[in-house]
């Protein structure tokens, strides 16, 4: 429809011609304006693709608008400054990354493994938000990754504005999960399907793949 309008109104500025034959019919493929190219039309220069509503009339001009409008969006954000304030946590709740089991107090062993033993620790908390589920993962006997969930899923907004308070603006973010990533510590922040959130994490050193995913 656009093609059409574009040569219909460049026939139309012609004007009329003097008295001749009945001019004979041109596909609009074929049609030539003076210092273009067959099948190309002012409607095709750059300043005509920067305004295509002001160029024709009619429905075409406006679904051509509104497509623009309504462009979408991705919905999150990227930085890649790192998270400075992450790395100077050096961990999360009070517990630093690469410190061995016997620097914490209450911990159960929940999982043992070659390449890393899982210990379950006590119920904590994080900017007045209770946590449960905590867990420490150890690999080569230091602490590489720290899992927890909030305890209350009416929390997870209030939790996760804290965690931006905290740390600062997230690496990446979408509507259902944050990221930040330091030099040496990241964290990763998930809210699920039911409405659940949960976190972890991960030291650059020893959780290489889990930190590859971050």
């Amino acid at each position: 429809m656009r093609w059409g309008l574009t040569a219909l109104a460049l026939l139309g500025a012609c004007g009329d011609p003097a008295p001749r034959p009945r001019p004979v019919e041109i596909p609009i493929s074929e049609y030539r304006v003076e210092g273009k190219s067959p099948g190309k039309t002012p409607a095709e220069s750059p300043a005509a693709k920067a305004t295509p509503a002001a160029t024709t009339d009619g429905p075409s001009s406006s679904s051509s608008s509104t497509a623009i409008a309504e462009e979408p969006r991705y919905a999150g954000t990227t930085t890649e400054t790192p998270s400075r304030e992450l790395d100077l946590k050096g961990g999360f709740l009070g517990a630093t990354l690469g410190a061995p089991p016997k620097a914490f107090r209450g911990l159960t062993v929940l999982d043992r493994k070659p390449d890393a033993v899982t210990y379950r620790a006590s119920d904590k908390s994080y900017g007045g938000f209770a946590l449960r589920d905590v867990l420490f993962i150890f690999r080569k006997g230091k602490l590489a990754t720290i899992q927890f969930t909030v305890k209350n899923a009416a929390d997870c907004k209030a939790f996760r504005e804290t965690l931006v308070k905290e740390l600062g603006a997230p690496q990446r973010s979408a509507a259902e999960s944050a990221t930040w990533r330091g030099e040496k510590v990241g964290l990763r922040f998930v809210v699920g399907s039911t409405g659940t959130c949960a976190g972890a994490v991960q030291s650059k050193e020893l959780s290489r793949p889990e930190w590859d995913s971050l």
